[in-house]
């Protein structure tokens, strides 16, 4: 998404200080976790450097050397959230015991639906940004949503051609997955308000994975399929 280089002797990614977990320091989380807190209530725009400073105990300077700019630390907070996300569903996708599309599509949806809610502060802000028009929302439209597309799109084609699906169109099941994966972090107001549910609430996130199972097989599983299956065994 972004060109990489090195700026005085340091590995820069778009601009922002390129660090792995291992290297990531106190002061680097604190920021992190104090501009996240920051993003959700107030939006980007609404906030300003020296208040993400203030909030984690530290000068604007630091802020500076570990993300370049503001912009940079957004920029830095979405590519850790994807990179962290897709690094799941590769591990989902070397897993030899996925020995059917079924198997495999509905661990992938597992496997994201559990990473987004034990992220759930994250995944609502990135959520957020994501629904507006600016570059990097496209850029992030064009790079990973792009690669998840392919990878929902694949699992599907194979599974029609072994007739292990029904024959549905690839757009309308990947509409329903995008949404399905977005909508309890999008519409949490919603969810509290109106619905009076919570995605914070016991059991939330395993009965909501449930539920995606059961439309799974309603809407896209090939009955007949399963049926004569069955029927041999």
């Amino acid at each position: 998404m972004h060109e990489i280089h090195i700026r005085k002797g340091k590995l820069y990614f778009g601009g922002v200080l390129a660090m792995n977990d291992g290297t990531k320091n106190e002061m680097m989380q604190r920021i992190e976790k104090a501009a996240l807190q920051l993003f959700t209530h107030q939006g980007f725009d609404g906030t300003s450097i020296r208040e993400i400073a203030t909030a984690a105990k530290c000068n604007v300077a630091n802020i500076s050397y570990y993300f370049d700019s503001k912009k940079g630390l957004l920029e830095y907070l979405m590519k850790q959230y994807f990179e962290t996300y897709f690094s799941y569903i590769h591990v989902v996708l070397q897993d030899e015991n996925n020995q059917t599309m079924t198997d495999l599509f509905l661990q992938l949806v597992d496997t994201i639906l559990h990473y987004q809610f034990e992220n759930r502060q994250l995944t609502r802000f990135v959520q957020r940004e994501i629904l507006l028009d600016t570059t990097l929302a496209r850029e992030i439209m064009t790079t990973y949503f792009m690669r998840e597309k392919y990878i929902f799109s694949s699992i599907i084609h194979e599974g029609k051609r072994t007739k292990e699906f029904q024959k549905v169109k690839d757009e309308e099941v990947l509409l329903y997955v995008r949404s399905y994966l977005s909508a309890p972090f999008i519409y949490e107001h919603y969810m509290n308000e109106v619905l009076h549910c919570s995605v914070w609430e016991k059991n939330y996130a395993s009965k909501y994975i449930q539920n995606f199972h059961q439309w799974f097989h309603r809407n896209l599983l090939n009955q007949v399929a399963v049926c004569k299956e069955n029927f041999s065994v």
